[in-house]
């Protein structure tokens, strides 16, 4: 059986506790077959537990059928009878059906969501936030004026209580709807004296605007939406943003692009027109609160720190000149970095490529003299001997790096060619 059927038949024999794990798995795999029995236990199931549990998985089931490519797997008859049957079923049986309703893939429905954080109950409000974020996280809605248009809507009621008012600001900072600033600031006047120090520190990380300078750095496209749990993601896309000039495929060389009003322009994408942008914070590939860059429906993460000796690997084997994209980049991140060992491999791999060796035989040195290094700093080391060292001590690295690396470390086939 597969792993998709034993859930299933664990929903039907099982306990409280193994049914709630069974809706947590076809959360986690589950595909559009099983979504009746979801949406079905979300309101039927004898248990809170259980129903709440597979309200979120309902909701992750439908978000993986959000983007455009992937929309077919959902008929359109069959996402509006849903959205329909969601909209008539009172909150209070479930809020966690705010999320099923965020996840249907329709920039609409969020005008069902507001209602719910206007309601007198807390727990509706609460869960009618969850969904709220839920839906302007995702990038089917990137761009869409209605959801703006009704967080703006929302944190102008009058009638509508401190904490929700709070939390719409939370989610318009997270979901990097920026251009709401101006009315919560306005909150100030509005809320609950005890409510005042959570908008001041809400206040101090919520940018103006959308600057250029939000989008510069290293990311990846993992095929993933804003949100969206898949047990196979798909092709990656590493994407580097300098000042003037991007990477999207890192064989195929710099790209001018700029940020205009409707957002960002670059021939890099092939599409015509600027892309609706916005950098979000949002759960992605399976950790909560990354960095996103949005550009149109497609979600880049910002790399973490541990994953950047990969992309500067990568970003080592270009065929043209890195010497510039080597400094910027350089520039740009190092601010950031720690004292660990992979951000020292960061900075000396970019300091070689920008034809820094005497900062380059710091680090490297440093590294391949401590306990289990990376094999990749090796190869650097032995590129740094041979074009500004020893060939003695070049040959010695390369045979360090030969011995320690893994079959398909990306520099074995040129190591061996030597």
């Amino acid at each position: 059986m597969t792993k998709q059927a034993d859930a299933l038949a664990n929903l039907e024999s099982g306990g409280i506790t193994e049914r709630a794990e069974a809706v947590r798995q076809l959360g986690r795999i589950g595909d559009a077959a099983v979504l009746d029995v979801l949406v079905r236990l979300s309101l039927e199931d004898k248990s809170p537990g259980v129903r709440l549990a597979a309200a979120s998985a309902a909701a992750d089931v439908l978000a993986r059928y959000r983007l455009e490519h992937r929309r077919d797997g959902i008929d359109a008859g069959r996402r509006t009878a849903l959205i329909r049957h969601l909209r008539g079923i009172d909150p209070r049986r479930n809020t966690g059906l705010f999320q099923v309703l965020a996840c249907a893939g329709e920039a609409a429905v969020v005008r069902n969501i507001a209602r719910g954080v206007k309601d007198p109950r807390v727990d509706v409000r609460t869960g009618a936030l969850v969904g709220l974020e839920r839906l302007a996280g995702s990038g089917t809605v990137n761009g869409a004026p209605i959801v703006a248009r009704t967080l703006g809507e929302l944190l102008k009621e009058r009638r509508l209580r401190s904490d929700a008012l709070l939390g719409v600001a939370r989610v318009a900072h997270r979901t990097g709807l920026w251009s709401l600033r101006p009315l919560v600031e306005d909150l100030a006047g509005r809320l609950e004296e005890r409510w005042l120090v959570q908008l001041d520190e809400l206040l101090a990380e919520f940018p103006e605007r959308l600057g250029s300078e939000h989008l510069l750095g290293c990311w990846v496209d993992r095929g993933l939406d804003c949100g969206e749990q898949r047990a196979v993601r798909g092709a990656e896309q590493t994407l580097i943003v300098l000042p003037s000039t991007l990477l999207l495929e890192l064989d195929h060389g710099l790209v001018p692009w700029t940020l205009e009003p409707d957002g960002l322009a670059s021939d890099a994408f092939m599409l015509a027109g600027p892309q609706p942008t916005r950098v979000l914070r949002g759960w992605y590939d399976n950790q909560e609160n990354v960095d996103l860059l949005q550009l149109g429906q497609r979600s880049f993460g910002r790399l973490s720190e541990k994953e950047l000796p990969e992309c500067i690997d990568a970003l080592s084997l270009a065929s043209f000149d890195l010497q510039p994209v080597a400094r910027q980049l350089l520039t740009l991140i190092e601010p950031g970095l720690s004292e660990r060992p992979a951000a020292s491999y960061v900075r000396g791999v970019l300091a070689l490529l920008a034809g820094d060796a005497p900062r380059a035989r710091e680090k490297l040195e440093a590294l391949a003299g401590s306990k289990r290094p990376r094999a990749e700093v090796h190869w650097h080391f032995a590129c740094l001997e041979r074009d500004h060292g020893s060939k003695r001590r070049a040959k010695a690295q390369l045979k360090r790096y030969l011995a320690a690396a893994k079959p398909k470390s990306p520099f074995r086939a040129a190591a061996e060619a030597w």
